[in-house]
């Protein structure tokens, strides 16, 4: 149970900072894809390559990223730190929502990936704020 308010400040500027990790590992990926694996195509094949290629980049970056910023909240806000990385997923969930209904085409191929995203973003960050027990050494 979500016992404690989320702070507000630290959701939104972690998304900000996760979504422009996501951003230039999406660039990044589709640069490499262009350039090294499979050049010579026209600008709008690429552009059909990003939009179905930066949701599993997101999926592939984002896991690692949301464990170590929900990690990050548990260092710096530890009794709210639970209640802000389900903040920052939440808000995570508005946008890309606004996004897919926007799209021009309606594909539940990327609606699919987007629900897996959020499951896992939401489990990567929780994983992220729990507390790790100390071990002693005799």
């Amino acid at each position: 149970m979500l016992s404690a308010k989320p702070n507000w400040l630290y959701a939104l500027v972690g998304y900000i900072g996760v979504e422009a990790i996501l951003i230039a590992a999406a660039v990044g990926w589709v640069a490499v894809y262009s350039y090294g694996l499979h050049p010579g195509e026209s600008a709008a094949y690429y552009e059909a390559y990003a939009q179905d290629a930066s949701q599993i980049v997101a999926l592939v970056v984002g896991v690692p990223l949301f464990f170590l910023t929900g990690r990050l909240f548990r260092r710096m806000i530890s009794d709210r730190a639970r209640a802000t990385i389900v903040t920052l997923v939440a808000v995570n969930v508005v946008v890309t929502l606004a996004l897919l209904i926007m799209m021009k085409e309606d594909r539940g191929y990327h609606w699919a990936l987007a629900l897996i995203n959020w499951l896992v973003q939401l489990s990567a960050g929780w994983l992220g704020t729990e507390r790790i027990s100390q071990v002693k050494s005799p």
